[in-house]
């Protein structure tokens, strides 16, 4: 299954995600990364049946949020990781989409991590501790799955 990647901006360097998704291509997944917003356009969502975004300027428009919104409803996949949720222009439409509100966060910090409840996506893991960004933000969707607490 080919994924598109969007990564990659001032804060967060794409080498990190883009190092994450390596080993799933053992299970078949295939990975395209895009680092720079200007080589990005609408028109290519509809290449991917998932999009991963790990970047704050990805939907930095109301053009480009509205394209992520309508390729969800169009049936495209769509998985907003950390930074995702920062866009700055970000429009109640778009949060309504990945489901939550960034709020803000401190500097880096211990972060302690644990499951909610059992889940195929945190089997097997536990109670754990890493230095982070500790993102707060206000979940808007009411039909939110929360699977790790912090």
């Amino acid at each position: 299954m080919q994924i598109l990647l969007l990564c990659d901006d001032h804060w967060h360097p794409g080498q990190i995600p883009a190092d994450g998704v390596t080993p799933l291509e053992q299970n078949g997944y295939q990975f395209d990364i895009i680092k720079n917003t200007d080589d990005f356009s609408p028109d290519i969502l509809n290449r991917y049946p998932i999009v991963i975004i790990c970047k704050m300027d990805a939907a930095e428009t109301d053009a480009m949020q509205k394209a992520f919104i309508n390729y969800v409803e169009n049936g495209g996949g769509l998985l907003a990781v950390h930074s995702a949720v920062v866009q700055e222009k970000s429009t109640q439409e778009f949060e309504k989409l990945i489901g939550c509100r960034f709020l803000g966060h401190p500097n880096p910090c211990p972060v302690t991590v644990q499951p909610v409840k059992p889940h195929p996506v945190t089997e097997g893991v536990g109670l754990f501790c890493e230095i982070d960004e500790h993102y707060k933000i206000e979940i808007t969707a009411p039909d939110a799955d929360v699977l790790l607490a912090s």
